[in-house]
Order: C-alpha cells, then structure tokens, then sequence
C-alpha cells in the first residue's frame, strides 16, 4: 500500500475534555485508554491535562514523536486538533498527550487508529475500546462523549460514562461502512475536568511461590500478587529452560491473593525457570507490568515411551514475542501444522528489512526463534511469518 493511501485510511478519534477545575485540587488528571483488535494489533495510550505539560510536544512527560507509519501491522496516533496549532509533526505523537488546564474547561483530542495487516482487512475483524469505569471518570469530569467525525461507524455519540468499552465492527474493511479503512478516527468530549492528588503511597506485592504437582511433562506454577492501592487487572506467569523465558500462560486466581497455571508440553528431566508477573492499575492509570522473584523446578524421568508423544499443532499460529518491551533479545513462537516453507523476518518502521530469523522447510510443529537486537536502536519493530496460506505480522518494541 503506498504510504499517502495509508495515511488516508488511518482510522482516527478525536476526544475533548471539558471541566470546571477545582480549586483545592492540583497536579493533574488523566485518562488511560486502550485499543485491541481481534487481528492482533493493540496499543495502551494516556490523554488528559497536567500542570507542567503544553499543548506542544512535553518530551519530559514521556510524550514522543510518532515514527513513521509502520508497512504492515498497527499503529495508534494522537493528532493535532483541527483550527490549533500543529505542533505534534505531521504524523502525530504516540502513547500520550497531556496539555495544561485551560482556562475555558474544556479541550479536545483526536487519535487515529490503523492496522493494514492484510487478515485485519476482513469483515469479520472488529476493534475494541476501553476505558476506566465510571466512578473513576466522574472523579476527574462531569461527563465524557466519543464521537465518530464520520458517523459512519458510530451514528451517534457514546457516553463513557454509561459503559467502559466499545466494539468497533468491520473497522478495518475496505468494502465496510468506515469510509476510510484501515484507519479510523474519533474524537472524545471531556466536560466538567477536576485535577487530581494521588496520596496512595503503598505499592502492589508480586511474589513468585514454589512449584507443585511436578511430573515429566506438566507442572503447576503458583504465586500470588497483592494489589494494594493497585487493582489487578491480569496475572500470568512466564517460563522458559533459561531466564530469557520465553514463554507465557494467563494465570487462574486461587484462594485470596494466589495464582496458578498448569504448563503441560515440558521436556522430562529438565530444569525450568518461571516468575508471576502482574498487570496492575492506578484509578484512571494505565496498566504497569510488576514481576515476582525468578524460581526454578526440573520435571521427573519419563515412565514410559508413551509419556514421549507431542501434540502437533492443528493450524498455522504466530505468537506475540516474548519479553515485549524486551533488551536486547526476545523470543518469537510460530506453530506450522504441516511440512512447508517458513520465513520469518523483522523490519524496522520504514519497511526496511532488518534480519531473516528463519527461511527454510520445517517440519509440522511449534518453534521458538531468538532475535538478538542488540546493534539496534531503540524503536518499533515488525516481525512478519510466512508459512504456507498464513501470513500474519506483529510488532515488537526494544527499550534501552
């Protein structure tokens, strides 16, 4: 797709927030808001008003220009509103946009969306939003709206007060009702803005516990997490035969503060290590990722030739890497059900081909590919499978 048709069908959302402020309150108020497709693509972005942030570009608040649109895959942008001055370049500005409390109580914001992977490009793909509840927004504003400049996805305006999340149907489709698919946007209304005093000093409890139920090939992974003055919003666990990991399995909630998850599939005889890690949250924050301690356990000496037999994946799959965010290297999963030819390949945000991981004929079964990054900058990355009729592209970000 070139890239003036890309920017063309950038889905897009404009957001305006307007509040009376309250005089015996200060520092800020802002709103987390996430999007995630059922294609693969999602993004976690934070808008609203600080006392130390401008209209313009506040690199120390951790605001950051947008690169440029990825060639395949996701992307989500705040622009610049419309009438205002255009300060954020002409390709936006990722993650967060925070302004100061302006003097008429209201201000508006407008993000764009995008996922031009061609599976995302199917009818039956859908884009869904959230947002805090309403007893965290009605702390910080009188009354939010989204609003599709268009209609034609969203006819009318959406209360966010009302619900916390929003389905976006065929919002990618070209031959769907967004006129300019793959990209969408959308504005949010913000009315009655009160700054906010965060006093909650006491930090979450992640804790990774000891192994049980060990066999040849399964174990159960335990540990628990104390929210506090956070809520828990997910908990998984990651494993691996080194500390890089590798792999992850969502956590089930056991008595009070526990959590479990069964790993089955292992190697006998084998020594693995796994931590818990939590997904937890502030009122009206975004999500941050706290981890427990590493711990180890080796799985018990086959009984039998039967304890041997793998499961062979039924369809192609590719898998998110893991760690993401990561530094310098992360790992990548694919499953391939049948014999065929595989590549999988990393492009930086330009298109440009960065490395070949895997170009040969595999057998049927599930692979880890490690990608060492560490002659790269810091950025956005995509990674792209090709495996017989599946071809499917995810991002990966690299922090120094």
């Amino acid at each position: 797709m070139a890239h003036g048709k890309l920017l063309a069908s950038l889905s897009s959302f404009l957001v305006v927030m307007v509040c009376h402020t309250n005089a015996f309150s200060q520092i800020s108020s802002t709103v987390w808001l996430t999007i995630r497709d059922n294609a693969g693509g999602h993004d976690s972005l934070v808008f609203g008003n600080d006392q130390r942030a401008t209209y313009c570009l506040d690199t120390v608040l951790g605001e950051n220009a947008s690169p440029p649109y990825p060639p395949t895959g996701f992307a989500a942008v705040f622009l610049s509103i419309p009438g205002r001055q255009n300060c954020f370049t002409t390709l936006g500005i990722i993650k967060k946009d925070l302004r100061d409390f302006p003097p008429t109580h209201r201000d508006t914001f407008q993000i764009r969306f995008q996922n031009v992977d061609s599976l995302a490009e199917l009818p039956n793909v859908s884009a869904t939003l959230r947002w805090p509840d309403v007893a965290c927004l009605s702390a910080r504003c009188d009354s939010m709206f989204i609003v599709d400049p268009s209609a034609a996805i969203l006819p009318t305006r959406v209360d966010m007060f009302a619900q916390d999340s929003l389905i976006l149907q065929s919002v990618y489709d070209p031959n769907g009702p967004n006129p300019t698919a793959p990209v969408y946007t959308f504005f949010i209304y913000d009315y009655g803005l009160r700054q906010i005093v965060d006093d909650c000093m006491l930090g979450p409890e992640v804790v990774t516990y000891s192994a049980s139920h060990i066999d040849t090939a399964s174990a159960t992974l335990n540990g628990g997490v104390a929210g506090n003055c956070y809520s828990v919003d997910s908990v998984a666990f990651r494993f691996g035969t080194t500390t890089s990991y590798g792999n992850g399995i969502s956590a089930t909630q056991g008595a009070g503060a526990t959590y479990f998850a069964l790993v089955a599939n292992l190697t006998p005889k084998t020594t693995y290590h796994y931590q818990i890690i939590s997904y937890l949250k502030r009122p009206c924050g975004p999500s941050w990722i706290f981890a427990g301690g590493d711990s180890t356990f080796t799985t018990a000496f086959l009984t039998s030739a039967q304890d041997d037999l793998i499961d062979l994946p039924r369809e192609f799959s590719l898998g998110q890497n893991y760690p993401n965010p990561f530094n310098p290297s992360t790992s990548i999963s694919y499953s391939i059900p049948k014999q065929t030819h595989v590549r999988l390949q990393i492009f930086n945000p330009l298109g440009q081909l960065i490395t070949t991981l895997v170009d040969q004929d595999k057998p049927p079964g599930t692979y880890t590919a490690k990608w060492d990054a560490s002659t790269q900058p810091s950025g956005l990355y995509f990674y792209r499978l090709s495996a017989g009729e599946l071809v499917q592209t995810k991002k990966a970000i690299l922090i120094r």
